[in-house]
């Protein structure tokens, strides 16, 4: 396998492989505007009706599940794994639950599977947040009718010249208010979404409270049936500024759209307790692949 770095150029290659899962690595704006991080890159290679991509991290190469229509994964994972040996790479892949049970007994019995929680997605039903019907979502009923009476709002557009730079100072208060010094990774995938928006099909929208940026979020269509937020940020000093940001984006962006994906919440308890309070409907498991010793 012969593998070249992620370019915005690949965008086509990659979607003609990808199919109509929900998750993340679905998604190639994720993907490349993750590769512009320092210290991530991701390449790929296309081997026989595959296309096989790893991440370099920490030293480390990560594979994700092989994308194929093909219904024998077992040769692209068995691939990997000659490859990995061939080069003394250490086997590690990342692989979807619902990926995993199509796998052989053969194959399955060369690997250990370890859960990786903090890369789960949060899958929720469109029309759940759009509407936020029923008991369930009575409190963010209530935040989102509090917002709308208490606030002079605005949602808007993203115009770059009026917001990118506030994006990023908004982004910067948000990053010393939580004392966050790893979210230096999170400013650089932003700072590539918003320069590629158009090229990527992304979508950004500015809640604005007197006339101030007060939220903002990144999000996109990877297919007819989903939608994903890449990034999402809110002034909390504003009640309810997250209700609105969820709820304005996904009436907007995702009205005839089956599901929406939120992300996963990075083993953050924080974001763990948000992510589960828009009561997600199902989180895609995702487990690494390692090999038995």
């Amino acid at each position: 396998m012969d593998f070249e770095t992620l370019k915005l150029s690949d965008k086509d290659l990659f979607e003609s492989y990808i199919d109509n899962g929900l998750s993340f690595e679905n998604n190639f704006a994720t993907m490349f505007v993750w590769n512009a991080v320092e210290g991530l890159e991701y390449k790929w290679a296309v081997y026989e009706n595959a296309l096989i991509v790893k991440v370099m991290v920490g030293g480390k190469e990560i594979f994700d599940i092989p994308r194929t229509k093909d219904e024998n994964l077992d040769k692209y994972v068995e691939a990997v794994l000659a490859y990995c040996n061939q080069n003394g790479i250490p086997f590690e892949m990342k692989m979807l639950e619902s990926k995993i049970e199509g796998l052989s007994a053969e194959t399955k019995a060369k690997f250990d599977f370890k859960p990786i929680p903090n890369q789960w997605d949060y899958i929720y039903t469109a029309s759940d947040l759009i509407e936020l019907k029923g008991s369930k979502f009575q409190k963010k009923r209530n935040l989102l009718s509090q917002f709308v009476r208490k606030y002079q709002h605005t949602f808007v557009d993203y115009d770059r010249q009026k917001h990118y730079q506030q994006i990023f100072d908004f982004q910067e208060k948000w990053r010393q208010n939580v004392k966050n010094d790893d979210d230096n990774w999170e400013i650089e995938a932003l700072k590539c979404a918003l320069d590629n928006l158009e090229a990527l099909n992304l979508f950004c929208d500015v809640i604005e409270i007197d006339g101030k940026l007060s939220a903002f979020s990144v999000s996109s269509r990877p297919s007819p049936r989903s939608g994903e937020v890449l990034f999402e940020k809110g002034d909390v000093q504003y009640k309810g500024i997250y209700a609105a940001i969820v709820n304005f984006t996904a009436k907007k962006h995702f009205a005839d759209a089956e599901f929406i994906n939120r992300q996963e919440d990075m083993g953050l308890p924080n974001i763990r307790r948000a992510k589960l309070a828009f009561n997600p409907t199902m989180q895609i498991k995702k487990f690494m692949l390692e090999l038995k010793k």
